[in-house]
């Protein structure tokens, strides 16, 4: 017998224990290296000549039986740990037979991913039947089986001939996978796992060193859930194709291809039915182990009916995982898209989606940086030939166009929690500078045929947008028709919103504007606010919307000054309004023809400040109203807001439930002046005269020949708000005044 062919039946020994772990490892690359321990014989060196003069031999005998106490093995990531076997050796006329009985591994680890722990199994069985050819020196592995515990049996199929060529064939059958999944990939252990599975694998590999490995796993029936079934699988179905090859390069190229379409899922709020929605991935590209980089050529994620997301060409490095991403998703239709995951997840909390009607074709285009995390991107969002109607909101956009610039920076973290007022980008980003590796900061555009809010509608615009870091701009005025009017909209922008720091500001003119279409239709026509916003800004600073100088707003035939107006927590539902303001010349009689209070007539002029109002309603305010003395229109005021504002004021009526009655008599008195002070402070309300005479306070002071005055009793007298507007809701029914 030539002296390699017995070196290589004679290794063959010891090359089986480990077969089904080169057949793993070849997952990760072509050649893995093996470094073994020699194993223990308990026959000690005689049964081990006695196999090596078996092989040497040339015609048939009896065989030979080895008994291996321990031994070690590591194969690329794996180690092999306490291996134990009884291996039968037996010379025929055809070759070398190798029978392998009574197999085990006692650990089996992988420490691939070492920064998240490592993936172990235990008690792995096995069993082996070979045989060895001569001349050929071809070996048949007719049967390995290996038993994962609590997992199911695996069996390999193939032979090798030496230099030429080896092909390797897998089989599970009923598998469950729920059991190897230790380690990195292991969930919480509040979750129950049910993954059933089928599993077929082929490797074939030539004798040039290149190599394929081709498979399929199919999962029936599977299902998950944590402990209070916010997230949950049920009857899931679906398959998991690859095709890896590679060669002597050590070049890992492939394809792999998932498929899910059977079962339900629900993930906290959102709802899957995979059998009307199908979700399927597929991957093109390849990994280059000795340059530590990685490409993909092609990519797609799909939900059947809803959204087709395209991975374009794409790279990076494999240590740390991350590279550059170019991301797609064909236009398609908005519809099928928003339903499945914005109606049908949302509409129990938010009824009124359940009128929503949405139309029109949606797109993107995204280059995206991942380092530690998102660290950048770039690209735009297409909205084309849009519609969106909300009856119950009010609104009607048609004819909707919008390219939305996108240019995201991923912040320090001193940045972005607003310790650090310089806004660093973490040093990978490269600032206010775009990247030079990418394509330049992206432009868009916003406009519209028709849009219609509340009764408020607004003429075809088009609106040009530009990206800036973490924001846009608007960098051009754009005249905007408002309801017959126009409003000059521009320049302006903001950036770094998704920090505490954000900034930007937006400039209007428009003089004058009618807000009347804003107004709910009970007060359109009663009354006509006329807003005077001559080259106004509103900046954003952090948290708050702020109006950066005063304006004037023409109300009840008078003039308010709005001295400041400030948005704060805008992105919170406790956002809250503040608003200094200061009037004159209002028209008592238009002012209380739009309200139920009673007639007043006469000018009025006051101020409020810090008023500042929060889940719509007050929460603090300081009001003044005073009767204007240097105006010539007639002072009356009616019995009904006499009983109204006595009520208010003091708790009964100056009429003592009489005033029905009189107001056959009188329609109204005349008064000399009007005083209110009133003020909300930490849910406590108070109310002060502001006339002062003889040592009373009053809140209406009577004419001079006739009239009712309106005393304030008890002026240190304060109640909450909540009592106060009770108050409010039974205008006219009872108080505490007292009349002359």
């Amino acid at each position: 017998m030539p002296r390699g062919q017995g070196r290589l039946k004679k290794n063959c020994c010891r090359g089986l224990l480990p077969a089904a772990c080169l057949l793993l490892s070849a997952l990760i690359g072509p050649a893995p290296s093996v470094q073994g321990v020699r194993p223990t014989i308990s026959n000690g060196d005689t049964t081990a000549a006695r196999a090596h003069h078996l092989l040497a031999m040339a015609d048939p005998v009896p065989g030979v039986t080895l008994h291996v106490e321990e031994a070690s093995y590591k194969i690329g990531p794996f180690a092999l740990e306490g291996v134990r076997a009884r291996i039968t050796l037996e010379r025929t006329a055809a070759g070398v037979r190798v029978q392998v009985d009574d197999g085990l591994l006692e650990r089996l680890l992988w420490d691939g991913v070492r920064s998240k722990g490592s993936f172990e199994i235990e008690n792995i069985s096995f069993q082996v039947r070979a045989a060895i050819s001569k001349p050929s020196g071809m070996v048949t592995l007719e049967e390995l089986v290996i038993r994962l515990p609590r997992v199911g049996a695996l069996v390999i199929r193939g032979t090798a001939v030496p230099g030429k060529s080896l092909r390797l064939d897998l089989q599970g059958l009923e598998l469950q996978l729920r059991h190897l999944l230790r380690g990195p990939l292991e969930p919480g252990r509040d979750w129950e796992l049910l993954f059933p599975a089928n599993l077929q694998a082929t490797w074939v590999q030539g004798a040039s060193g290149s190599w394929e490995i081709s498979g399929h796993l199919r999962l029936e029936k599977a299902s998950f859930h944590d402990s209070l079934f916010l997230h949950a699988g049920e009857g899931l179905g679906g398959s998991i194709r690859w095709r890896l090859e590679g060669g002597s390069g050590a070049i890992l190229g492939g394809r792999v291809e998932a498929r899910a379409s059977a079962g339900e899922i629900l993930w906290d709020r959102f709802y899957l039915n995979l059998s009307k929605h199908p979700v399927s991935m597929e991957l093109r590209g390849d990994v280059d182990p000795a340059a530590g980089r990685w490409s993909v050529q092609s990519g797609a994620l799909a939900v059947q009916g809803a959204a087709v997301i395209r991975l374009l060409h794409s790279s990076g490095a494999l240590a740390p995982l991350g590279g550059r991403f170019h991301v797609s998703l064909a236009d398609q239709e908005v519809g099928p898209l928003l339903d499945l995951f914005l109606r049908q997840p949302l509409e129990a909390e938010v009824p009124w989606l359940a009128a929503v009607r949405w139309a029109g074709r949606l797109g993107a285009d995204l280059h995206l940086w991942i380092g530690a995390g998102l660290e950048r991107a770039l690209g735009i969002f297409r909205l084309q030939d849009g519609t969106v109607r909300i009856p119950e909101k009010g609104v009607n956009l048609t004819g909707l166009h919008l390219e939305c610039p996108v240019w995201y920076e991923r912040i320090a973290p001193s940045a972005a929690d607003g310790s650090s007022p310089s806004g660093k980008r973490t040093g990978s980003g490269p600032g206010r500078v775009p990247p030079k590796d990418g394509p330049s900061p992206p432009v868009g555009r916003l406009s519209w045929q028709g849009a219609e809010f509340s009764g408020l509608k607004l003429g075809p615009a088009t609106l040009r947008l530009e990206a800036l870091p973490n924001g846009m701009r608007l960098p051009e005025a754009v005249r905007i028709p408002w309801d017959g009017q126009t409003v000059l909209l521009g320049p302006g922008g903001a950036q770094d919103v998704w920090t505490s720091n954000r900034q930007g500001q937006i400039r209007i003119h428009a003089v004058p504007l009618d807000l009347s279409p804003l107004l709910p239709p009970s007060l359109q026509g009663a009354v006509r606010p006329v807003v005077h916003l001559a080259d106004q800004e509103l900046r954003l600073q952090g948290e708050r919307i702020v109006a950066a100088r005063p304006f004037t707003v023409d109300l009840f035939s008078g003039t308010v000054n709005v001295e400041r107006l400030e948005v704060r927590h805008v992105l919170s539902e406790a956002r809250e309004g503040i608003l200094d303001a200061s009037w004159t010349d209002v028209d008592l009689e238009e002012l209380t023809r739009a309200t139920a209070f009673g007639r007043v007539t006469g000018k009025l002029k006051g101020r409020i400040t810090n008023l500042r109002f929060a889940y719509g309603a007050p929460i603090a305010f300081d009001l003044v109203l005073q009767s204007q003395d240097d105006s010539p229109v007639e002072r009356k005021i009616s019995v009904t807001a006499i009983d109204n504002l006595a009520q208010v004021g003091t708790a009964q009526s100056p009429f003592v439930g009489m005033a029905s009655l009189l107001k056959v008599f009188f329609k109204d008195f005349p008064y000399q002046k009007i005083g209110i002070r009133c003020r909300l402070e930490n849910d406590y309300f108070t109310i002060r005269g502001l006339v002062h005479e003889g040592g009373r306070e009053y809140l209406v002071r009577r004419g001079l020949v006739r009239g009712v005055n309106v005393i304030n009793q008890n002026p240190r007298n304060r109640i909450s708000w909540n009592d106060m507007v009770a108050r409010l809701s039974r205008i006219g029914k009872s108080g505490k005044a007292r009349v002359q």
